[in-house]
């Protein structure tokens, strides 16, 4: 396996489990006593997908799932139901690493695949 195939799948998995991580704290944290504005939970899985997938892969398939989870979480917000905002943004983000792990596939066999042709001399 070669390095740049290294690099991409230690970054894959360091993605996922700060993904993880974020996901643990947002189940337990008390909530903030006084109103502070902040990015919106997914801007940063919004930031990643748009850089490492196509723009078609990340308007069709990811883009929606984040806007779904912003758009629950704002309404149970909204609704005075912390616990089910919590669960709103897990259940997002669920849906987004497995529309990710589902979208790995091609780009990876799209990079084998080059890489093949790269290094096949005709033998």
């Amino acid at each position: 396996m070669s390095i740049s195939l290294w690099i991409i799948a230690i970054g894959i998995v360091s993605t996922f489990m700060s993904g993880l991580v974020s996901l643990v704290v947002i189940l337990y944290r008390r909530p903030a006593r006084a109103s502070r504005i902040s990015s919106p939970h997914g801007w940063g899985l919004r930031r990643f997908a748009e850089l490492c997938f196509s723009k078609k892969t990340f308007t069709q398939v990811l883009e929606p799932a984040l806007s779904d989870m912003q758009k629950e979480h704002f309404e149970a917000l909204r609704a005075g139901r912390p616990w089910q905002a919590r669960m709103a943004i897990v259940r997002g983000y669920w849906s987004f690493w497995s529309a990710v792990v589902a979208q790995l596939p091609i780009p990876f066999a799209r990079l084998v695949f080059k890489i093949w042709k790269a290094t096949n001399t005709g033998s």
